[in-house]
């Protein structure tokens, strides 16, 4: 079925008309045992409304279901039980169904076509009972998010030993996304470490934290973080790899171990942005078994949501009232379809793109709930959402949407998290000879800073850049103007940058993967100068959002404009 393309009305005036009675035995075909309003009718009329909003519904496409009904086998109770199920699903899928009326009544001889309601020559219903209840659940409003997924959200894992916190610590919820990201500043990754694992083996054990050849993270490695000036980290983590049975239990020590990590930070005043990051399984023709992560494809769903709900609902538990705003939740680090062509830009003529992207928006919808799920301050977390590959191009051209959060209507909890390795063959392409900062590569940091910035921040949307850096192409100079110029440019427009620090800096081999900032078992920089120079461009404020001003206050423009004026003399 193709719907047709309405050109003269952009506000979708084609609606799609399906006749569904359903499910068949039970509503239509004349056989009079097959009379009662099961669980299991129940689920096939769930998995036909599911296909329904899935296909269509969620794509922007309005759906009027222009006959539905049930013969008459004597079986009232069961009718009226059936249609208000009828009813709750089509206000929650957000579609709108007409009951058949054909005026045919006696099941006397058989019950086929017995789908009379109005008896039309006194005016008066056969049922009304059936049809005040019909109406009373259809006049309920449609739901703004049906909050369906392929799965039943539901708990697998062992809670014997599991990781509960117990904490009480305030949350202030006046505090706002705009304001934790504005002061976080210019923020560093932990990367390579607690991210690291080896193949697809579960239950790897705490020392998978260095196996790509980072030492162990230390407190002392927090404190010189926070002596240099920085207010944040990202703490990258890998969970796949630490599940220990067939339920998607992780490992008590495996999240004792982050907890311990991500406490250092709290403790001495840090933001901390935690995730889940190398958890995307790679591509299979055949869909993903237990314990390889979530793959963004519809053959994956099913694997993947059982996957995601589970792992986010076991961190949620671990890290709950006693933390505030400075803990903050990242969903999934660079959800992308693996291995194949579109692993990272998008194109609007890959179908799979698309599949891809609605998909993603539906695991964002469940690690959201998972989390919303452990209640207390976790009803309240920040929670930063990706798109597609978490690229700039996925972001700005792909169907990306972003969760509703009906728990915090007054105070947007969503952020949106974007990796941004720009320009690419300064910064990350290593078969690449360009090393120098051109006027160029800064023209294009602008536009992309400035489409986020009308986007999603001028939308009422915090951006934070969960990861930028450049590799070493001993062009030392070169990454001190790019970096500055990075920085500078996300912070004016209300963003906050997070640099990629995997721990590699040796560039006699190759350049790629260069990253290395921090000499962590030194407690030293590899050059403190550069780091210090993106710090100062990490503390200058965040614009005036126009919006927010309703165009009456001055425009972004003309407050950068006066902020530089004070440095001029």
């Amino acid at each position: 079925l193709v719907i047709p393309e309405d050109k003269k009305n952009e506000d979708k005036r084609i609606l799609l008309s399906v006749h569904m009675y359903s499910p068949y035995e039970f509503a239509m075909k004349p056989d009079m045992e097959v009379d009662k309003f099961t669980k299991d009718i129940q689920d096939q009329m769930l998995d036909l409304f599911k296909q329904l909003y899935f296909k269509y519904i969620s794509k922007g496409i309005h759906v009027i279901v222009g006959e539905m009904g049930t013969v008459n086998k004597n079986n009232t109770m069961d009718r009226i039980n059936w249609g208000v199920y009828y009813m709750k699903s089509a206000r929650r899928f957000q579609f709108t169904p007409f009951i058949w009326d054909n005026n045919q009544y006696d099941n006397s001889k058989s019950c086929e076509e017995t789908f009379g309601q109005f008896m039309r020559s006194d005016l008066t219903w056969a049922n009304p009972e059936m049809i005040d209840v019909y109406l009373l659940e259809a006049s309920r409003p449609l739901a703004d998010d049906p909050e369906l997924f392929r799965i039943e959200p539901v708990d697998t894992y062992d809670d014997l030993d599991m990781e509960i916190d117990y904490g009480q610590v305030e949350w202030d919820d006046s505090v706002t996304a705009r304001q934790i990201a504005e002061e976080m500043g210019f923020g560093w990754n932990l990367g390579n470490t607690l991210d690291a694992f080896e193949n697809v083996e579960q239950n790897q054990g705490v020392g998978s934290e260095m196996i790509w050849g980072n030492p162990e993270t230390t407190e002392e490695m927090i404190d010189e973080l926070v002596n240099t000036g920085f207010k944040a980290v990202r703490i990258p983590v890998t969970w796949h790899n630490h599940l220990i049975d067939d339920k998607y239990t992780i490992d008590p020590e495996w999240m004792w171990r982050v907890k311990t990590v991500v406490d250092w930070c709290i403790y001495k005043g840090l933001y901390v942005i935690l995730n889940t990051h190398h958890d995307n399984a790679n591509h299979n023709i055949f869909p993903i078994q237990y314990g390889q992560g979530y793959y963004p494809l519809n053959k994956d769903a099913e694997e993947s949501e059982r996957y995601i709900y589970n792992i986010w609902k076991q961190i949620a538990t671990a890290f709950n009232n006693g933390y505030d705003h400075h803990l903050v939740f990242e969903g999934l680090n660079e959800p992308r379809m693996r291995d194949l062509e579109h692993e990272w830009w998008y194109s609007k003529d890959d179908l799979a793109c698309d599949e891809a992207a609605e998909i993603l928006n539906e695991y964002n919808k469940l690690v959201l709930k998972a989390i919303r799920d452990t209640g207390g301050n976790n009803e309240k977390r920040f929670v930063m959402v990706t798109p597609l590959a978490a690229s700039y191009d996925f972001a700005m051209n792909s169907p990306f949407a972003l969760p509703l959060d009906k728990h915090n209507p007054k105070n947007n909890k969503i952020i949106v998290s974007i990796h941004m390795y720009a320009p690419y063959d300064l910064v990350m392409n290593a078969e690449s000879d360009v090393t120098r900062f051109t006027e160029a590569h800064e023209n294009e940091l602008k536009a992309n800073f400035q489409n986020l910035y009308n986007k999603f921040v001028r939308g009422g949307y915090t951006v934070i850049i969960g990861e930028f850096g450049a590799i070493n192409k001993d062009n030392r100079n070169e990454r001190r103007f790019w970096g500055n110029s990075y920085v500078t440019n996300a912070r004016k427009n209300g963003m906050t940058p997070f640099i990629w620090d995997n721990g590699i800096w040796n560039n006699t081999e190759t350049m790629a993967e260069t990253y290395g900032l921090f000499l962590r078992d030194q407690l030293k920089w590899m050059d403190q100068d550069i780091v210090v120079e993106y710090l100062n461009a990490g503390r200058i404020p965040f614009p005036i959002v126009e919006k927010e001003t309703g165009g009456d206050e001055e425009s972004n423009e003309d407050y950068w404009d006066k902020y530089w004026s004070q440095f001029d003399n």
